[in-house]
């Protein structure tokens, strides 16, 4: 459910054509699509967070990803879907002729109009090693054209065996150096 959904939701309740009990209902169950009897679309990832839901492909057919795909494309969202195998990235460029597929991250996206309004901030990634690239596309390519108004930033490593940055949140860079050691 969206802003627009929400609104003509709240509208129905004011103008009485819907009672405030069948409204409740909707939104608490609307969140979930069935997808073809496999999978359940968490539609409501996008207000949550910022941005819909992301596929995990592995293990997933092309036909499966490309239903859980559509619902989301149905409901105005787009979508990304990782861990993307060559023979699942050829069916869903066929499905998806817009859709974006990244060899490298294993990644295959495809935009909707309202994500370019949205804005999630900086984005980083960090990696220290050629065998971490296919990772590190993968966390970056969905930031990568830059689909929510953010920045893109990479630092690749390739000549030092060992990552000098891992964070989860800020204040764990609280009184520490770039590589975690703490400060005297």
């Amino acid at each position: 459910m969206d802003q627009d959904e929400l609104t003509h939701l709240l509208e129905a309740v004011a103008a009485g054509a819907l009672s405030a009990a069948d409204a409740a209902l909707r939104i608490r169950t609307q969140p979930y699509v069935d997808a073809g009897g496999f999978a359940k679309v968490d539609l409501h990832r996008r207000v949550r967070c910022g941005f819909p839901e992301v596929i995990f492909g592995q293990g997933k057919t092309a036909e499966q990803i490309e239903a859980i795909l559509r619902t989301l494309i149905t409901h105005g969202q787009g979508g990304l879907v990782t861990r993307v195998e060559p023979a699942a990235a050829a069916h869903l460029r066929s499905a998806f002729p817009g859709g974006q597929y990244n060899q490298v991250g294993r990644t295959f996206r495809v935009e909707s109009a309202e994500a370019a309004d949205a804005k999630v901030g900086r984005v980083v990634v960090v990696t220290a090693g050629t065998s971490d690239l296919p990772v590190a596309e993968e966390a970056r390519k969905p930031w990568g054209r830059k689909p929510w108004g953010q920045t893109d930033d990479r630092a690749w490593d390739h000549r030092r065996r060992r990552t000098c940055l891992a964070v989860r949140g800020r204040d764990r860079l609280e009184g520490r150096t770039a590589c975690g050691s703490r400060r005297p």
